[in-house]
C-alpha cells in the first residue's frame, strides 16, 4: 500500500531518496508459506514520527558502500523439514555445516550475513528459555537445541564477516501456543497476530536472552512486521532497542513496514532501513533515508532460493548503484538444510565481485 502522508514524501525527496513504487505484484509483502516474509497490512499513520534533522547514524559505517546476502532458513519452507516437526527440525540444524555456509559467503565477497532466526512456523534456531517459559514448549520442541546463530556467528568473524539477526516483532502466525503463551489472542484482518505494548514488553525479553548471549559477535538485527495493521506504534520501538542494545549497543536495527512502504525510518531508533522489495525499482539516491542508513534486502530469485531473475550486469549495475551513493544492499540468495550456498547465485558474485565499485572486503 502506498503511504498517503505527504510529509513523508517530502521529506524523502529532500535527502534524495528515490522510490519507485508501483502496484506490480512483486512488490507485495511476503507470503507465509510461499517464497516471502510476511503480510503487512495497512500502514499506520501514526508510524510518521518527527525525527529531527537528519544526522549520519555513524554505526552504520561499516554498511555504508558495502553489500551483505541474506539467508531464509525456515522450518515450514524447507524440504527436509516442513512435513516433519522436532526431530526433523533439530537433526537438519545439526547438520548445518557452518565452516562450508563461511567459505560460501566469503566466495561472495560479502560483507554480513543476513541470516533467519525464525518466522511464522513458531520453530527457532537457536535455544530461548524465556519463549520455552511463556510458550510451554520444552527446550528443543520449537528452539532447536543447537545454538545456530552463535556457531554462524564466530565461522563468520573467522572470514571478517559480520552477522544480522532476522526476526518479526510479532508471535509466529502458526503457533497460537506462543502467540497465546504471550498474551496474544485475536489476529489482524492481514493473518498476523495483532499486538500490543505489553506484548511487545514480553517479546523483548526475548530478544534480550539472545542479545545478551550473542554480545557483539551479532553486528545488527532486521526486524519484520512492524505494520500498523497489526497493531505496531512507532513507541513500541523503544523496548526492541532496549532489548538489542542490552547486548551490543552499537548493534544496528531495521524495522520492515512492509515491502510497499518503500524506504522508511519509522523510529528514531532504527538506523538502516529495512527496504523489503521484489524487484530493481526501490534505489537509494544517497546515504540517509532521514537519519537512517539507507538499504535495500531484495532476492536474486525468491525469498526461498527459487530460479535467479537477473542477468549478471543487471545484478552488478544495481549493485553499484546503491553503493556508489553511499547506501547498501543485502541480496538474498538461498541455503540448503545442511548449509549450503545455491551454487547458481553463489556463482554469480563470485563472478561478478571484481567489478563492484563499492568498499569490499
Amino acid at each position: 500500500m502506498r503511504t498517503t502522508n505527504l510529509a513523508i514524501a517530502l521529506s524523502l525527496s529532500l535527502l534524495g531518496c528515490v522510490v519507485e513504487l508501483d502496484d506490480d505484484p512483486s512488490l507485495e509483502s511476503f507470503a507465509a508459506d510461499d517464497d516471502g516474509i510476511d503480510d503487512e497490512g495497512e500502514i499506520d499513520d501514526d508510524l510518521a514520527v518527527d525525527l529531527g534533522a537528519a544526522a549520519i547514524p555513524h554505526e552504520t559505517d561499516w554498511m555504508s558502500g558495502r553489500y551483505g546476502v541474506g539467508f531464509h532458513y525456515l522450518q515450514n519452507w524447507m524440504r527436509e523439514t516442513k512435513n516433519g516437526g522436532s526431530a526433523e527440525w533439530n537433526a537438519t540444524v545439526r547438520s548445518f555445516d557452518v565452516d562450508r555456509f563461511a567459505r560460501d559467503v566469503a566466495a561472495t565477497g560479502a560483507k554480513w550475513v543476513l541470516f533467519t532466526v525464525g518466522q511464522n512456523s513458531g520453530y527457532y534456531c537457536a535455544p530461548n528459555a524465556e519463549l520455552d517459559r511463556r510458550s510451554g514448549y520444552r527446550a528443543g520442541e520449537r528452539n532447536s537445541t543447537r545454538d545456530l546463530p552463535m556457531d554462524l556467528a564466530n565461522a563468520l568473524a573467522a572470514r571478517g564477516i559480520e552477522l544480522i539477526l532476522y526476526l518479526p516483532v510479532n508471535a509466529p502466525k502458526q503457533d497460537a501456543r506462543i502467540a497465546h503463551g504471550f498474551g496474544l489472542t485475536a489476529k489482524a484482518s492481514n493473518g498476523n497476530w495483532k499486538v500490543n505494548e505489553e506484548f511487545m514488553k514480553k517479546w523483548a525479553k526475548v530478544i534480550e536472552e539472545w542479545s545478551r548471549r550473542y554480545g557483539t559477535r551479532v553486528a545488527g538485527w532486521w526486524f519484520d512486521g512492524a505494520y500498523g495493521g497489526n497493531g505496531w506504534k512507532a513507541r513500541f520501538a523503544r523496548h526492541i532497542a532496549a532489548a538489542v542494545h542490552s547486548g551490543n549497543r552499537d548493534a544496528v536495527i531495521a524495522l520492515n513496514p512492509g515491502a510497499s512502504a518503500g524506504l522508511r525510518q519509522i523510529a528514531p531508533e532504527q538506523n538502516y532501513t529495512a527496504g523489503e522489495a521484489g524487484n530493481l525499482r526501490l534505489r537509494c539516491a544517497g546515504r540517509l533515508v532521514d537519519s537512517a542508513q539507507c538499504a535495500i534486502f531484495l532476492p536474486v530469485g525468491s525469498w526461498g532460493g527459487g530460479r535467479v531473475k537477473y542477468t549478471d550486469d543487471e545484478i552488478l549495475d544495481y549493485t553499484n548503484q546503491q553503493l556508489g551513493v553511499g547506501g547498501t544492499v543485502t541480496w538474498n540468495l538461498g541455503v540448503s538444510g545442511n548449509g549450503r550456498v545455491n551454487a547458481d547465485k553463489r556463482t554469480i558474485f563470485e563472478r561478478i565481485r571484481g567489478r563492484i565499485h563499492g568498499r569490499t572486503p
